[in-house]
């Protein structure tokens, strides 16, 4: 699965892209937030940090980002203009 996001500079809506990739995939999973959470770093004390990401109240670094993507085995491209 590749997704693209194209990040324009002070592009606010980045959070949310990334916030409704997230819950889309989890829930086309078929998990919870605490099954995700295990499922992404392995133990369920994340849940409250993945309820964050999706209700847009808690940005995500590119790193984190990228090792999510990698455990769903997505492709992340980020283009700059």
């Amino acid at each position: 699965m590749m997704v693209f996001y194209k990040i324009m500079q002070n592009d606010v809506r980045i959070n949310e892209k990334v916030a409704n990739f997230i819950k889309e995939k989890r829930l086309a999973l078929g998990m919870t937030q605490k099954e995700f959470a295990v499922h992404l770093f392995g133990h369920e004390k994340h849940q409250g940090w993945i309820a964050k990401i999706e209700g847009r109240k808690r940005g995500i670094t590119l790193d984190t980002l990228g090792r999510i993507f990698e455990k769903l085995d997505a492709d992340l491209s980020i283009i700059e203009y």
